[in-house]
């Protein structure tokens, strides 16, 4: 048995992890039961207003409104919050979870202050702040975002099969040294015109999701510490973290050195896990590096990313006279708001038989990276 005998009528009945990334952005949908999904994080492809996982839903036929039941926003930096607020507004039954971070004054107080000076638009400070408006034009009863912190359980369900959701982070110890970076970044006389980045992160949200007989772990970007109470470390240090090994493992930091530590590798995933990457190339950065690709395909021959690097970047710059017939037209030259590719994911729940892997819109193996 595999996961094509749960396909009844043309349409799937399993469960499902769909990787969407355009380069710059990355966000994840994943399918806990029929008309039960989870979002983490958001992208919104630079040709289309839509966020990528509302396109997703849309092109499955499904009411975003009806079926996502939880939305996760695993931190706040540019590259997994755009087109956040949106996509809150249009799944208004949908529960939020944010970092435990913005329970802090100075979080919230930042984002109002930068926002209210600056209006930029191209940050993630911006969209936290219409996050922010997003909830709060919700029912009273749905505004209050629940907060993300190590090893706490944010959603169970019982049918037609077992799931959970955990946090297994952010940690106190981390939570506290990125407030302390943010303060000691702004000082007074001392205005930046874009929120700081605060480097390693020890504030992103990661995820321990079981579905049946599967355990998925979602990395965020969250980064390695050599101290046991911050970062993957703390994690990993943690007893009280939920037991059982993941079958499949969505690489923090895009697969980057900074979020690898081996010890996650041969404690928290099975043999040969299913590694699911969205790439990243901003500049001259890029994520994997060859060197980050070689190192994981040492742990796993099923590694897979939504791109190639090497083919990956910015919007064309275009003439004048060329930009102004394409806004007339008022339509994309691109065909779809997955131009840069989804790793999808069916299987089964109930048993270990083999998933239904799909690379689709330009997704390849890892193993193929041209980098």
């Amino acid at each position: 048995m595999d996961g094509k005998d749960l396909i009844v009528d043309g349409s799937f009945q399993g469960a499902e992890i769909a990787i969407c990334g355009p380069g710059y952005g990355e966000s994840a949908l994943v399918c806990l039961a029929p008309n039960s999904w989870l979002i983490v994080d958001c992208c919104v492809h630079h040709d289309y207003e839509e966020p990528t996982p509302l396109a997703y839903l849309r092109l499955k036929g499904l009411d975003p409104e009806k079926v996502v039941k939880m939305i996760v926003i695993s931190h706040w930096h540019d590259d997994h919050i755009r087109g956040a607020a949106t996509l809150i507004d249009r799944c208004p039954n949908a529960t939020v979870v944010f970092s435990s971070m913005i329970r802090h004054a100075e979080f919230t107080h930042l984002v109002a202050a930068y926002y209210s000076k600056y209006n930029i638009d191209s940050s993630g400070v911006t969209e936290m702040a219409k996050v922010f408006d997003a909830l709060q034009s919700r029912k009273k009863s749905s505004a209050t975002p629940v907060l993300a912190v190590a090893s706490r359980r944010l959603l169970k369900l019982d049918a037609p099969w077992p799931v959970e959701i955990w946090s297994l982070s952010p940690s106190d110890r981390g939570i506290q040294k990125a407030l302390q970076a943010l303060s000691s970044m702004m000082k007074v006389g001392q205005p930046k015109l874009r929120l700081p980045v605060i480097a390693p992160n020890t504030t992103s949200i990661v995820l321990w999701i079981k579905i049946g007989l599967r355990i998925l772990l979602f990395g965020g970007d969250l980064e390695q510490e050599t101290n046991e109470s911050l970062g993957w470390s703390a994690i990993l240090a943690d007893t009280s973290r939920p037991e059982g090994n993941a079958w499949a493992f969505k690489l923090p930091h895009h697969g980057g050195k900074s979020g690898y530590n081996a010890e996650v590798w041969t404690t928290m995933l099975q043999p040969q896990p299913i590694a699911l990457i969205v790439p990243f190339r901003h500049g001259n950065r890029t994520m994997p590096s060859r060197e980050d690709a070689d190192r994981i395909l040492k742990h796993t021959n099923q590694a897979f990313l939504t791109a190639d690097p090497a083919g990956l970047c910015h919007k064309q710059n275009r003439c004048q006279a060329v930009e102004r017939t394409i806004r007339e037209t008022g339509k994309p030259l691109l065909t779809s708001p997955f131009a840069k590719g989804i790793v999808s994911v069916k299987f089964n729940p109930k048993d270990a038989s083999d998933p239904i892997i799909d690379l689709l819109h330009g997704a390849i193996p890892l193993r193929n990276m041209q980098i």
